[in-house]
């Protein structure tokens, strides 16, 4: 019968062992040290991971109460349990039985357990060390450990140290027939790398499993349309436009419908390597393809054209606009996005005379300003006003007859004002030297354009700051009414200037 319980113990199910070890009980059989290692195999069969730990444990504990000492098959079958146990404690006491009390060293597989097991509980550095030391003396490391080893690195993020053990795992088995990087784990390292904007590991990964994968092979990945995004977006962050193009390749076999936030990034790709006409020719093909654009799509042009400060940049993107119209069909007129782009660079780079001069070339270029067109300007008349080498400074007068000619013109043009519209006008009346009533006729009419007239924070916060700096009496009334929208936390910066500024009987209170 222990020979039936051997053959069981390789080649059946637990419940079929355990029946079988029953049966012999029940017929006189005591049990023998081979009958604790089959009851022990079993309970580290594949099919039940750590589910059995229990028993493992208990039949360990009783053998040893029954007098024996425990084998190197029971040891090992009890370390691949605790492979993907998260019971921690139990594996270092059993393992410094093993190796400590009777002198049983863990073979190749026991290592591997190991391994595994500091995976499963989150000691990715114990892991690392002990991977890193059987690497340095050949010694083998299993296949599926690799792809655990590469999981558990793309889990904490570490994209460099997954990329390091992917091309360990390279040299050990890449030259075995059939073998490769299981696609999940091409998946897991190509999203946390996408996730964290390693440009150098999704360009790696998209190259050697999407773009141009060896013939035949059976590691070609196929990403899904949120990990496509993802790389889109690493491509974008880092100007790498024929990224770009390879996720659009991708989602245009999909027929997937294009958003602005795909075209966004295609021109922020073009825009941060330096290739503007593109940048620009990516918004003209959004708008064709009947997309609105949002204020923040053009963002990438904009940082590209201020982030060396010199205002030349701006000159020259001007002229590509000149050239892109002249090089361009009739589909192909400049995006208000790419116009509006050049003039907020113009504005964020203190320059408003440039900035109205590009206005002043809408029509040359055929393009027809938008709201948000005027809201630059009108940010202009703020930010212009203060001067470079201290940002932070309370804005001198700004210039609220061009303020006034502009806003006028927007209303000529049919152009209807939204609330960044009266945050800027705002703004302008409220740091004029002397009179600076016009900043609250604008706060009641952008309450009006505000779903429940929930005016911004900031915009109070412009407000206290420039009554508190006048001794203005209003302040008590203006930190009650952001009090009475929920803002606590922002009117609480407040409380001492209105002790200051606002007798009591002038804080109005509902």
């Amino acid at each position: 019968m222990l020979r039936k319980l051997l053959d069981l113990t390789n080649n059946s199910t637990p419940r079929e062992v355990f029946t079988h070890a029953k049966l012999m009980a029940s017929k006189g059989y005591a049990p023998t040290l081979e009958t604790y290692s089959c009851l022990i195999q079993a309970c580290a069969h594949p099919n039940v991971g750590c589910s059995m730990q229990e028993t493992a444990l208990s039949l360990f504990e009783e053998l040893k109460e029954e007098g024996y000492t425990p084998n190197s098959t029971i040891y090992h079958s009890l370390l691949k349990i605790f492979a993907s146990s998260p019971d921690y404690i139990s594996m270092e006491r059993i393992l410094k039985e093993m190796t400590g009390t009777y002198g049983i060293l863990p073979d190749v597989e026991g290592q591997q357990h190991i391994l595994r097991h500091y995976l499963t509980t989150g000691q990715l550095e114990r892991a690392m060390e002990m991977f890193y030391e059987r690497r340095a003396t050949c010694e083998k490391v299993h296949y599926n450990t690799y792809m655990e080893i590469i999981k558990a690195l793309g889990r904490v993020n570490e994209v460099e140290e997954a990329m390091r053990v992917m091309i360990e795992f390279q040299k050990e088995w890449g030259s075995i027939a059939g073998s490769g990087i299981q696609p999940i784990a091409w998946y897991e390292l190509l999203n946390i790398a996408a996730s964290n904007y390693h440009i150098d590991g999704v360009s790696y990964i998209w190259k050697k499993v999407v773009q141009s994968p060896p013939p035949g092979s059976r590691t070609t990945l196929n990403p899904d349309d949120g990990l496509c995004l993802k790389v889109l977006n690493t491509a974008a962050r880092h100007g790498n436009p024929d990224l770009a193009l390879e996720v659009f390749r991708i989602l245009t076999l999909r027929n997937v419908p294009f958003q602005e936030h795909h075209y966004a990034a295609l021109s922020a790709a073009y825009a941060r390597s330096g290739q503007l006409i593109p940048a620009f020719r990516a918004l003209t093909l959004m708008r064709n393809q009947g997309i609105a654009h949002t204020a923040t799509t053009a963002n990438a042009i904009i940082e590209a054209l201020t982030s060396s400060g010199k205002i030349e940049n701006v000159d020259s993107a001007y002229a590509t606009l000149k050239d892109f119209v002249a090089s361009s069909n009739d589909k192909e007129v400049v995006e208000v996005a790419g116009f509006n782009a050049v003039l907020a660079a113009c504005v964020k780079l203190k320059d408003l005379e440039r900035a109205l001069g590009v206005y002043a070339e809408c029509a040359a270029l055929s393009v027809a300003p938008n709201t948000e067109t005027f809201n630059i300007l009108f940010k202009g008349c703020v930010e212009c006003a203060t001067p470079s080498e201290t940002p932070d400074a309370t804005p001198t007068a700004p210039n609220k007859e061009l303020a006034m000619f502009l806003a006028n013109e927007m209303k000529e043009m049919g152009l209807q004002p939204d609330f960044v519209t009266y945050e800027e006008l705002l703004r302008v009346s409220l740091y004029q030297e002397e009179d600076y009533e016009d900043a609250f006729v604008y706060l009641e009419e952008m309450k009006e354009v505000i779903p429940g007239g929930k005016v911004r924070p900031m915009v109070y916060s412009w407000i206290a700051q420039r009554l508190e700096e006048k001794g203005d009496e209003r302040l008590g009334m203006v930190v009650e009414e952001m009090k009475g929208l929920g803002y606590e936390e922002e009117a609480k910066v407040w409380e001492e200037a209105v002790a200051r500024v606002a007798p009591p009987q002038l804080i109005y209170k509902d």
